[in-house]
């Protein structure tokens, strides 16, 4: 990915949290402490006025209650959790067989959830 897309990548990941939280840029400030004016200039339209520090990202994720790694992922990709590690980890020990039956069971749950 070119360095501009991704930085703005980064930057619709914010303005996608402070939509979720019901944020404005105010609120992020309040939050972060990081000036109103800064969190403006990464959002100015064309080319970025500024670009955000790796300090005020993790002071944004701080606020937001996320990983650093939910604002670089892409939609095909997903933050592993401590509860989807666990998961993974002990998807990983099972059989073959032993993993096929676990599908059908989940599968067989969802099919039944949607009735």
């Amino acid at each position: 990915m070119e360095f501009e897309r991704f930085i703005s990548h980064i930057v619709q990941s914010v303005l996608n949290n402070m939509k979720d939280h019901g944020w404005t840029v105010y609120r992020l400030s309040e939050e972060t402490g990081i000036s109103a004016q800064t969190i403006h200039n990464w959002f100015a339209k064309g080319q970025q006025k500024s670009i955000p520090s790796l300090k005020n990202l993790l002071e944004v994720c701080n606020a937001f209650g996320i990983r650093i790694t939910s604002l670089f992922a892409t939609d095909d990709l997903v933050e592993m959790t401590p509860e989807l590690k666990e998961l993974y980890d002990g998807w990983c020990i099972l059989t073959k067989d032993e993993r096929n039956a676990v599908k059908t069971i989940v599968d067989t749950y969802n099919a039944n959830k949607r009735k």
